[in-house]
């Protein structure tokens, strides 16, 4: 196998799965040569430097430094930049670019091989409306399956991708299913990514989803649109495997121990997961003594393991209306990072005293081993506070009416000095979907959290999340440490 060489093909692989024909495409594989480069890509497997996934996806099994051919990679000079492309449907597109500068346009005839959401290289200079580019190179594709439709155009049939960002139409290699004819709506595999602005993709027809707009389509069509894939890795599931079911004793050694303070969960009735917990206790003077405690998910995520990387990737939980795609496996989200009730949890939080009028005089971080006492819900809390009359009364929070009559306080006070301040507050109700019970399909959209009485309870929880992160956010900067943080556009 004389033009592929076995470093190029490690320096091309990274914690991103990549198609097998993406790879071809990537290091110009001719098509009499694929067969040698599937069986070094088994080899590489079998020495544990690259991993196979399902669907014939193969990406790095260890995330260490590889040999890489002199010259593979490319040396960014500073009239260049890389980052991620956005395309848009007639053409053009934006670089988001790694060096903070700002986005790049590029314009139709600049994008290249490059499609939307693909990671390139780009030549930058200074244009008449800002920074204005040309796409040098596809570092990372974002993507190797579309859905769409199949037409017929003459004698021959092509691809119609959902996508209005994606070049259209695209020609189909090998044969079409007949059940993929007339408007039905199909996976199709990217076996050929273009080079030029000019080319389009070739796609081979990969599985026949069913009707446009049934539910499990469109659930289906989005997981391929944004890169989802839901079962996890072998090599994840392994290391989930390995997580304990309890507490271990030596992990709770140097921790503080918390099981003696009654802190409860309040989430929605129908919450998977439950990941913070409150609890708070008057003092002399009207003051009050206040724990935020959140699951501490990093004992068990350690860094550069396997579920960690698929973490990465994945970015956050996905929930769809009959179910959810976790970033974790089921053994830590739903099990050790869950703060259910009446078991042992690691936790990491806040400590904080409020004065009487909410103004905080001490604060601490703490790691701890909790018990949640009970799993409340918004409209038990509300029930109990005499808020609302609509959800029925629930035993657990009627019990601990004085913890959620000083929560409520201590929400009010955070709320009063936070809006004279100047802080805003978007009450704005989530949607809901009803599905209906039988075929899963959606039937009604309607306004979630409508009662003010529930809304009010809501309420609570942000405040004392907030509190936590104001804490925390004050504390950095206090120590002029750096920080991830959001910034929201201004109103309409």
């Amino acid at each position: 196998m004389k033009s592929i060489d076995r470093n190029a093909v490690l320096g091309l692989l990274g914690p991103r799965p990549m198609h097998f024909m993406e790879i071809c495409d990537r290091l110009s594989v001719p098509r009499k040569e694929k067969d040698a480069l599937l069986a070094l890509l088994e080899t590489l497997r079998n020495e544990d430097l690259a991993q196979e996934l399902p669907g014939k996806r193969f990406r790095a099994a260890k995330k260490k430094p590889v040999p890489v051919q002199a010259g593979a990679v490319p040396e960014t000079n500073a009239n260049e930049a890389t980052g991620r492309i956005t395309v848009h449907a007639r053409g053009f597109g934006f670089l988001a670019a790694d060096d903070g500068l700002g986005d790049v346009f590029i314009a139709p005839d600049s994008v290249g091989g490059a499609l939307h959401g693909d990671r390139v290289r780009a030549r930058v200079e200074k244009g008449s409306r800002g920074r204005e580019g040309r796409v040098l190179e596809v570092l990372d594709r974002a993507r190797d399956k579309l859905t769409g439709i199949v037409r017929r155009d003459g004698r021959q049939f092509v691809f119609l991708p959902d996508d209005p960002r994606m070049r259209s139409p695209l020609p189909i290699e090998g044969k079409v299913p007949p059940q993929a004819d007339g408007g039905t709506t199909v996976i199709a595999r990217i076996v050929s990514f273009p080079r030029t602005s000019r080319d389009v993709p070739e796609v081979a027809i990969a599985e026949v989803l069913g009707k446009a707009g049934l539910a499990a389509v469109e659930v289906a069509k989005l997981k391929i649109r944004d890169g989802v894939i839901e079962p996890f890795p072998a090599e994840v599931l392994e290391e989930a495997r390995q997580v304990p079911t309890s507490v271990l004793p030596e992990d709770i050694a140097e921790r503080e121990d918390l099981r003696h303070i009654e802190f409860v969960t309040i989430d929605p009735p129908d919450a998977r997961d439950h990941d913070d917990a409150v609890w708070v206790e008057r003092l002399a003077h009207g003051r009050f003594r206040v724990l935020v405690a959140i699951a501490d998910v990093s004992h068990y995520v350690r860094k550069d393991t396997a579920i960690d990387r698929e973490a990465l990737a994945r970015g956050c939980t996905i929930y769809l209306p009959d179910r959810a795609i976790p970033m974790l496996p089921k053994e830590i989200s739903s099990g050790m990072a869950s703060l259910v009730p009446d078991v042992d949890r690691l936790t990491l939080g806040v400590e904080v005293e409020l004065s009487k009028d909410g103004v905080i005089e001490t604060s601490r971080y703490f790691e701890g081993v909790m018990r949640s006492r009970a799993r409340l819900t918004y409209g038990g809390v509300a029930r109990a506070l005499g808020w609302t009359t609509e959800p029925p009364a629930d035993p657990k929070a009627e019990a601990r009416i004085p913890l959620l009559e000083a929560l409520s306080e201590v929400s009010g006070l955070l709320r009063k000095r936070r809006r004279a301040r100047g802080s805003l507050d978007f009450d704005l109700p989530e949607p809901r979907v009803l599905l209906e019970e039988a075929t899963g399909e959606p039937i009604d959209v309607y306004r979630s959290r409508e009662d003010p009485g529930i809304r009010k309870a809501y309420a609570v929880i942000e405040d004392f999340m907030l509190l936590a992160n104001e804490v925390v956010a004050e504390d950095l900067h206090r120590r002029g440490m750096p920080a991830l943080y959001r910034v929201h556009g201004k109103p309409d």
